[in-house]
């Protein structure tokens, strides 16, 4: 009896992190609609700490660094979501996004670096 007790408080604590979890990825999702990214990457970082291989915290988590331009830390979150779940298509999509997003950027780095040196050069600089 003793045993199976204790399977039994085990399952129900599982149970209550699975909710835990959910509830703090929903809050998340609520906060990442109103804008308040630090917020919502708070709660995920929660949600994280629960299950670290969830493959839809990770792509939360990445989605949110995308939105607010921290390109590094939306990768490594998708790639991790990816390696939890390779066919997990938001984060495919996702990965996508992001490396379209550097490459303009290197693109416009460039861009912005020769527009520089010509004005530097008319200038006189």
């Amino acid at each position: 009896p003793v045993f199976l007790l204790f399977r039994i408080l085990i399952l129900k604590i599982v149970q209550t992190l699975v909710l835990l979890k959910n509830a703090y990825c929903q809050q998340a999702l609520d906060h990442e609609k109103s804008e308040r990214y630090n917020r919502s990457i708070n709660l995920l970082q929660k949600a994280e700490d629960i299950h670290p291989n969830c493959e839809k915290t990770h792509y939360y988590l990445g989605r949110i660094y995308f939105k607010i331009g921290r390109l590094k830390e939306a990768r490594a979150h998708a790639n991790k979501a990816l390696s939890i779940q390779p066919n997990y298509p938001p984060s495919q999509k996702l990965v996508k996004e992001i490396k379209d997003a550097r490459n303009w950027l290197k693109l416009g780095g460039k861009q912005v670096r020769r527009l520089v040196s010509q004005i530097a050069k008319r200038i006189g600089f």
